[in-house]
């Protein structure tokens, strides 16, 4: 790769908003991946295993929260880095809450679907994606990982507090050195005096 080429990307890459963008890219490939993993238990589940829609609508959610965490954590909002347990328990579980939301949305939006609207099981869900993907991302972005952005979660209880730093306590002038090593009344440094 030529330096010109290298030095383009190093410069690419400390732009914030080709940061954000970037991010948004990964939350979309994730995303896509999740649905699709989702999509795929979803039906295994309802046309393999005949499980009743709502069944098999709960454990694709249970493998895809599972999927997104750990795809979202690791690729999307925190680049590979680790966090402590406590931290990691945390995001999981605000990554399941958020995903609980759009999930009872969407559970509610399907029962609406098959139920009221009489449209197919197969294809309620996929209709469903249109108001559940947008509300994942806002909530992912804005609340889930939202401490990895330099700015702690007010909600997180594991957030660390922001250290306060009072006035730093001034040195007495006769220990203060010169570039010398000698105190400011004349005396080597760390020497005791006669005086007493």
């Amino acid at each position: 790769m030529s330096d010109r080429l290298k030095a383009y990307l190093t410069r690419l890459r400390s732009d914030a908003r080709f940061a954000s963008l970037l991010q948004f890219v990964k939350f979309g490939i994730v995303g896509l991946s999740n649905t699709l993993i989702s999509l795929g238990v979803y039906y295994v589940c309802f046309y393999l295993l005949r499980m009743h829609y709502q069944l098999a609508n709960v454990l694709s959610f249970l493998v895809s929260v599972t999927n997104a965490y750990y795809w979202n954590s690791r690729y999307v909002f925190h680049a590979g880095r680790r966090l402590g347990w406590k931290r990691t328990l945390w995001a999981y579980v605000k990554t399941v809450v958020s995903y609980g939301a759009t999930f009872l949305l969407g559970t509610l939006l399907l029962t609406f679907w098959v139920e009221a609207v009489r449209l197919s099981a197969g294809i309620a869900p996929l209709l469903n994606l249109l108001f559940t993907i947008p509300l994942n991302f806002l909530l992912n972005k804005h609340w889930t990982f939202r401490h990895t952005a330099g700015r702690p979660d007010a909600g997180d209880p594991v957030a660390e507090a922001p250290k306060q730093e009072g006035p730093k306590p001034e040195a007495p002038e006769a220990d203060i050195q010169n570039a010398g090593g000698e105190n400011a009344d004349g005396r080597q440094a760390g020497k005791p005096t006669d005086e007493a």
